[in-house]
């Protein structure tokens, strides 16, 4: 019996690989539908600036409520515009008005809740772009002129200064700052992929990796040195016209990666970043004008990992994951993905649905527990990995069901290591035995090598070198993992010791032919 049970809860299946980098989620709607909007953040606020059908109101939503209202309206009806936020207050500049494109740059101060014209840009453009760098405003093409231009504006001043024109014109653009340089991405006419990149330190502008997908009229953000971009319209493959990718781009590597599509597909919009939050507001849900709408999404990005190297269910063998947040003042976005051995997304009924993939919010102080419970006669197997966009903690407990099996017993979540140890036994004599589950907690293949120690410290032996794939798993006996040990004729206690080329986590059980447990595994 208890064979069987070392076997189901150590058992693996196979599939295909995939694996995302953030979650989205959905919040309150806007008050008035929109699009070709202008979008910033400002003292933690997102405002959203006129639009078409062309207005001059202004909507601001506050995250930590949830909620919106409307605040002055900007001096001139306008769509097609950009905007930032810099140093307590809103830039609003260009745009379509009733007279055709603009110069127009306003101010707006959220402490006074009031409106002020500077100085025109030197172009007069709509369906532009704007970003901030050290201190100083960028507006890049848009429709007018060359659709090249580059001017930078600075505040102290009330200044414009023309710069070296970007080398493809083109308008409804997506742009972004990271670490000092300006990356803009997209546009029309047609649909572009390009990419380039503009250091003010040279005024000069280089090529770079063209998008995955070719679009124009999408929205682009800069989280933690990463340029994301989203939607679109002009989606020959798409019976609304309309792109759902979101993409992102990494300086470091000059490359992309194809995330978790919008869901709500959409173009006509802008993003405004809050820590690692990207809020998308507004837009349209088909290609062209008519079909603006009040959804209001954002893109949580997911830089905190936590891990499970191992889960079971079904048979009469249930885990739950315990996450909880230890902020007392925010919310944390959780996602919890289940892979099997091969790397690749598991079903199972996580939660009450059949899925590999759950995003849920957990309150500041609190907690949640996804449970993993299937009454089917197949077994789900595999490791799970958990995202969050702020720290968090949690276990993961093992249940069995099973005459003369039941227990229950759970173990902290993990931080990827490249060295661990684990304490181990085997007595055949009683049917007690060890289980261990190795999960590859990277992006890329790592290569794990185990050895065997008794007490005394000496090595009975060694494994072969264990290759796991991108979110790969393997899960065996010590047996299995040390064939040439002689750890079967006689009880043994002692250590297995783990090093691995990149991150990954481990888990261990104990059998004790009635019952088990997990055991501590330690490392850095």
């Amino acid at each position: 019996m208890s064979k069987l049970i070392l076997v189901l809860l150590l058992a693996a299946l196979n599939s295909g690989i995939a694996f995302a980098d953030g979650a989205w989620i959905s919040l309150a709607p806007m008050p008035d539908a929109r699009q070709e909007v202008a979008v910033a953040e400002v003292n933690g606020k997102i405002y959203v600036v006129g639009g078409l059908p062309r207005t001059n109101l202004v909507q601001e939503y506050d995250p930590a409520n949830n909620n919106w209202r409307l605040v002055a309206p900007l001096p001139v009806a306008v769509d097609h515009a950009a905007a930032v936020g810099l140093g307590g207050k809103l830039y609003v500049m260009g745009g379509n008005t009733g007279a055709g494109q603009t110069d127009a740059l306003y101010e707006y101060d959220p402490a006074r809740d009031q409106w002020v014209q500077r100085a025109a840009m030197p172009t007069a453009r709509s369906a532009l772009a704007a970003v901030v760098i050290a201190g100083k405003i960028y507006a890049v093409g848009g429709s007018g002129a060359t659709q090249r231009e580059l001017e930078v504006y600075d505040p102290a001043a009330d200044a414009w200064t023309r710069l070296a024109p970007m080398p493809t014109g083109r308008n409804h653009i997506a742009a972004g700052a990271i670490k000092g340089k300006l990356y803009v991405a997209g546009g029309r006419p047609g649909n572009l992929a390009v990419l380039e990149e503009y250091d003010p330190a040279t005024d000069s502008w280089t090529t770079k990796a063209p998008m995955p997908t070719a679009r124009s009229g999408h929205a682009g953000a800069v989280v933690r040195d990463k340029f994301y971009t989203f939607g679109g319209e002009g989606n020959p493959n798409s019976s609304i016209g309309i792109f759902q990718e979101t993409e992102a781009y990494d300086p470091q590597s000059d490359s992309w990666r194809q995330l978790q599509p919008m869901p709500t597909p959409r173009h006509g919009i802008g993003a405004a970043v809050i820590g690692n939050r990207i809020f998308i507001p507004g837009g349209a849900t088909q290609q062209g004008g008519g079909t603006q709408t009040t959804v209001n999404e954002a893109f949580v990005v997911q830089p905190e990992k936590v891990h499970a190297a191992h889960f079971a269910s079904g048979q009469g063998i249930n885990t739950e994951i315990v996450i909880a947040n230890p902020a007392d003042n925010q919310d944390v976005v959780v996602t919890v993905e289940l892979f099997d051995q091969s790397g690749s997304p598991l079903a199972a009924n996580l939660g009450g649905m059949l899925r590999s993939r759950a995003t849920e919010i957990v309150r500041p102080g609190g907690s949640i527990t996804l449970r993993l419970s299937d009454p089917n006669p197949a077994l789900n197997t595999g490791s799970a990995m958990i995202s969050a966009d702020a720290p968090v903690t949690g276990v993961i407990i093992f249940s069995s069901t099973i005459q003369n099996f039941a227990g229950t017993a759970g173990v902290g979540l993990m931080r990827p290591l490249t060295r661990f140890l684990v304490p181990v036994q085997r007595d055949p004599f009683s049917r007690v035995d060890t289980g261990i589950a190795i999960a590859n907690a990277t992006d890329s293949e790592i290569t794990v090598r185990l050895a065997l120690r008794n007490e005394g410290g000496a090595v009975l032996d060694r494994s072969d070198d264990i290759e796991l794939p991108p979110r790969g798993q393997i899960a065996r006996f010590l047996q299995e993992l040390f064939p040439r040990a002689d750890i079967v004729t006689f009880s043994f206690r002692g250590t297995v010791s783990g090093t691995s080329t990149g991150g990954a986590v481990a888990l261990a059980l104990l059998f004790t032919g009635s019952d088990f447990a997990t055991l501590p595994v330690s490392g850095n």
